[in-house]
């Protein structure tokens, strides 16, 4: 885990979800096994079923912790296709959830999530692939990452 910079943060919590192995699930047992790509705020032009978009949002730095903590959300966006494939969605949706559940990183800065909220999109309207189905999950995540704490007064 590194919480060093944006890039960092968006690696780790990348490679925590494609890689944690979930227990009694359906589906695949990682992410990794059952996405053809995750990737961070856009995917490419051209993309295959079953995938996923993750990005950070709503960063936040308050005066409180001496402006050294963020919170923020991470938004994971989860696809798939033909409309039959919901319950196959909302799997990877089961997967990531315990994936995030109280995860905690502690290497280059300090990170750990928190609450979450999930919605099951509905299906498209007529100008849209009305076949496509879709989950949204939303992780709240705190982190103190390294390029802010390197600022930290240090006791001689």
């Amino acid at each position: 885990m590194s919480a060093a910079t944006t890039e960092a943060l968006y690696k780790t919590l990348r490679t925590r979800l494609l890689t944690f192995q979930a227990l009694g699930s359906p589906t695949p047992d990682t992410l990794g096994d059952s996405l053809t790509g995750l990737w961070a705020v856009q995917g490419p032009d051209k993309v295959e079923y079953p995938y996923g978009i993750m990005r950070l949002q709503a960063r936040q730095r308050s005066g409180e912790y001496a402006a050294e903590r963020e919170a923020m959300d991470l938004e994971l966006l989860l696809y798939d296709r033909p409309r039959k494939q919901q319950y196959t969605v909302e799997g990877y949706a089961d997967i990531a959830d315990q994936a995030l559940l109280r995860y905690a990183a502690s290497s280059s800065g300090f990170m750990f999530s928190g609450s979450s909220e999930r919605d099951t999109i509905p299906m498209n309207t007529q100008v849209s692939d009305r076949e496509v189905v879709a989950v949204r999950c939303v992780y709240h995540v705190i982190v103190y990452p390294q390029f802010l704490t390197q600022y930290s007064l240090q006791e001689a």
